[in-house]
């Protein structure tokens, strides 16, 4: 029998245990929410719209700005487990847009005027067009296209550009006309009419042709992106004021002046609307008069557009995520993610996704949270900082990053899809190498533990078990290699 050295022996009992703490870590986040659901069991189904030649969902999608009409932010699916992008896709400039996705195609658009047209599920070009056949020069693109009636609708220079969904040819284009005007407003589709905002203006279109049916005129340039609800038009602008327009006549029902501009996209549930202001709060008016039932202030300008589940609006500013009660206004929770939140929340799952953005190095990344408590479940480097916003479908989160350049000095971004539970990371490795580094770890100290003095030869056992356990390092990271390989020239078209 091999005697094992006291000191050796300790060694590698605390070994053992940093290795099953690593692989609890590993492995908790996979169990503990894997079959964890959000909301009433309404909410978990696939939405199913309840209007005709709408951007509203149909099944498990995101096929606007927000997810849905109200912009709750919400979305209904099956998380994907698995510990690594299923597809990283490059453009020719930073994608600040959230993607969307519909009929298994992602859209989004880059600051170079370009659109991408992707597949769902491998993350190959399907389509791209760029607006440089537009009479005007290239320009940014800072809509968030919303997928209806076999379109794509998306606010681009001077005007909201209307392409087939399934080939990116151009079908109408409607706007001002005006050379250094861009449409950031992300159109919404209701009943066959696109409502956006634009310079000065919510406007009201025809889907189909792009005729203008209404327009309401604020005191300033309309950024945010209009909610509809009820029958009602809900939307900032850079004069203050949150609008509720009548859907179909455009007409003033109430107005609601805030201390700033009014950058947020509003959310509406349960009757009330949510919004935030460059005045540093975040608003709960009642959807039908609009009188303000209660404000919150984090401090900073709440441009981040609210989401909303289970009576908790999430919202992001400064460097914090938030969770506030929806009828009281307190507090529930906010977690610090150490640099600034542009992103807006979305939510499935009882869990919370946002993004930050280190704007002196330019590098983000995306946080998975528990939506009842706050605490971290997973965070996933992305490379560059992140303006773009998450959205869910099909168990996974897609987000666009800032880019950068590469050695030629090219210009470039990049959209990631990403399964919605990852396991986390460790001192900024991910865990599967922390993985693998403590198997080799403990092997070594096995073998020393069971080796004799240096002044007898190694007995049999210990030969034997060194050759068994060299066989499995080798063979698991060769295979993992393999595999990682094999991944990401399947599936990670990375130029």
């Amino acid at each position: 029998m091999i005697k094992v050295p006291l000191p050796r022996f300790v060694a590698l009992l605390v070994i053992l245990a940093i290795f099953f703490g690593l692989l609890n870590a590993l492995i908790t986040p996979f169990i503990s929410h894997a079959g964890q659901q959000i909301g009433s069991p309404d909410s978990l189904t696939p939405r199913i719209s309840s209007l005709e030649n709408s951007s509203e969902s149909v099944g498990d999608e995101w096929p606007m700005y927000r997810g849905a009409l109200d912009h709750a932010g919400i979305g209904a699916t099956t998380p994907l487990l698995g510990a690594a992008p299923l597809w990283v896709f490059t453009t020719d400039t930073a994608v600040i847009t959230a993607p969307t996705v519909a009929n298994g195609r992602v859209y989004a658009g880059s600051l170079n005027g370009s659109i991408y047209c992707i597949n769902e599920t491998t993350g190959t070009i399907e389509w791209t067009c760029n607006y440089q056949y537009v009479e005007w020069n290239i320009h940014p693109i800072f809509s968030t296209a919303a997928i209806a009636c076999g379109c794509v609708y998306v606010g681009g220079y001077c005007q909201i550009y209307c392409l087939n969904a399934t080939t990116g040819e151009y079908v109408w284009g409607y706007g001002p006309g005006i050379p250094g005007i861009s449409i950031d407003s992300s159109p919404a589709v209701a009943d066959g009419r696109i409502y956006v905002g634009s310079c000065g203006n919510v406007t009201c279109l025809n889907a189909t042709t792009g005729a203008l049916e209404w327009n309401y005129t604020t005191g300033d340039t309309v950024y945010s992106s209009p909610a509809i609800a009820n029958g009602w038009v809900y939307v900032g602008s850079d004069d203050d004021n949150v609008y509720c327009l009548n859907a179909t006549t455009g007409a003033l029902k109430w107005n609601y002046t805030t201390g700033d501009n009014v950058y947020s996209s509003p959310a509406v549930a349960n009757g009330y609307v949510y919004v935030g202001s460059d005045d540093y709060n975040l608003y709960c008016l009642n959807a039908t008069t609009g009188a303000r039932k209660w404000m919150y202030s984090p401090g900073s300008y709440v441009d981040s557009s609210p989401a909303i589940a289970n009576g908790r609006v999430y919202v992001g500013s400064l460097d914090k995520c938030y969770c506030i009660n929806a009828t009281t206004g307190c507090v529930e929770w906010s977690y610090t993610t150490g640099d600034p939140v542009y992103s807006d929340p979305a939510i499935a799952n009882g869990m919370v996704f946002i993004a930050n953005c280190n704007d002196a190095d330019n590098k983000g990344s995306v946080y998975c949270l528990n939506a009842t408590t706050g605490a971290l479940i997973w965070t996933y480097s992305i490379g560059a900082g992140v303006l773009s916003s998450p959205t869910i479908a099909n168990g996974t989160v897609f987000i666009g990053n800032n880019g950068g350049q590469d050695n030629n000095g090219a210009f470039y971004g990049k959209i990631f899809r990403l399964p919605m539970i990852m396991p986390s990371g460790v001192l900024g490795y991910p865990l599967h190498y922390l993985f693998g580094a403590m198997i080799a770890a403990t092997a070594w100290v096995v073998i020393q533990s069971t080796r004799p003095p240096r002044c007898s030869p190694p007995s049999s056992r210990a030969r034997r078990f060194s050759r068994v356990m060299s066989s499995f390092i080798i063979s698991v990271f060769s295979d993992h290699h393999t595999r990682l390989h094999e991944r990401r020239g399947e599936n990670l078209p990375v130029s």
